[in-house]
């Protein structure tokens, strides 16, 4: 089990003291990967659990306590017991070949590329679960571009009289909200709305959650609506079974990809993006994409490293960062 094979690894890293965590944790970790030359991504620096004295050099997080044995049995037990679900965020038809296809933004990135390394990601055993997300808009949502002038919302004067195009943002006085417009798309039970054919979905562990299914307003996230009502529903489901860390991926990595990871860190689940299994539309989107990640502590990853995570080998340098905090906190 992967919780026995994290423990057996932790377990003979460090007899010594631990001590105060310092800015120091960072150069003990090597960098997961080198830059992405195309999306200019920095990936997160790891520490390999597999490596006594890289864990003994990175777990510096106590100040000097009588009980220096039972602080490094709290954050051993944390790293063993991390439970890890993958979130594979609207990989559809609209988003990959139809009206919303990512491929024809800015960014260039071809989705389809993505699939096969999600497909192996999402079948490894020592996942804990394995969440596919969907957007579900009902057919006159207030998304589409084609619906912007329905007679059950109003729009600003300005923009009432305007003819509107995709990618519009706009101004709505009933509902009140602003909007940024898009072809319709991934309309309920359509085949726009379907998971792309390619996906292998693993035999357990699988859930699916809907988002954007009510008229008037939107959902990036798949944890809230963009008002910030929060649907609960995946929280839920994530805490029910009992996960601490999520690592997402999908479409597109600038919008809901983003969100539903913002909302992630937020609830406390350690958060890490795979960057190579999620495609931004966006060029410059996605570059404020990955500096807004990194400001939030949470990791982004390459599948290789994402796989090493999962499998406990290494961990992100942000993880062990939140959990040395977590824990000092509990203490004061």
């Amino acid at each position: 089990m992967i919780v026995k094979r994290r423990l057996l690894t932790l377990r003979c890293v460090i007899k010594g003291k631990v001590q105060k965590l310092t800015s120091n944790l960072v150069m003990v970790a090597p960098q997961c990967e080198a830059r992405d030359a195309n999306t200019d991504t920095e990936y997160s620096k790891c520490v390999d659990l597999r490596r006594p004295h890289k864990v003994k050099r990175a777990i510096e997080t106590m100040d000097k306590d009588s009980n220096v044995t039972e602080a490094q049995t709290k954050i051993f037990e944390a790293v063993a017991n991390t439970r890890i679900a993958l979130i594979v965020v609207d990989f559809q038809n609209d988003f990959i070949s139809g009206s919303l296809s990512v491929k024809e933004g800015s960014a260039g990135e071809d989705p389809l590329d993505a699939i096969p390394i999600i497909n192996d990601l999402a079948n490894e055993e020592s996942l804990d679960m394995v969440v596919y997300t969907q957007d579900w808009h009902p057919k006159n949502h207030i998304s589409f571009v084609e619906r912007a002038k329905d007679t059950d919302r109003m729009l600003e004067n300005g923009h009432h009289d305007k003819e509107l195009k995709a990618f519009d943002a706009v101004q709505f006085e009933t509902p009140s909200l602003k909007q940024v417009l898009y072809p319709s798309h991934c309309v309920e039970n359509s085949w726009g709305a379907q998971l792309h054919s390619d996906l292998v979905l693993p035999g357990s562990n699988v859930f699916l959650i809907r988002k954007g299914e009510e008229t008037h307003v939107d959902s990036y996230s798949a944890f809230a609506d963009n008002d910030g009502k929060q649907l609960n529903e995946l929280e839920k489901l994530l805490k029910s079974n009992n996960i601490t860390a999520v690592l997402c991926c999908g479409l597109a990595y600038d919008i809901c990809v983003r969100h539903t990871l913002s909302d992630a860190s937020k609830h406390g689940f350690l958060t890490g993006v795979i960057r190579d299994c999620s495609k931004a539309f966006s060029q410059e989107m996605a570059s404020d994409t990955n500096k807004f990640l990194a400001s939030e502590k949470i990791a982004i990853l390459d599948a290789s490293t994402a796989k090493s995570v999962i499998n406990g080998e290494k961990i992100p340098i942000e993880w062990l960062s939140k959990i040395c905090d977590k824990l000092k906190s509990d203490e004061d």
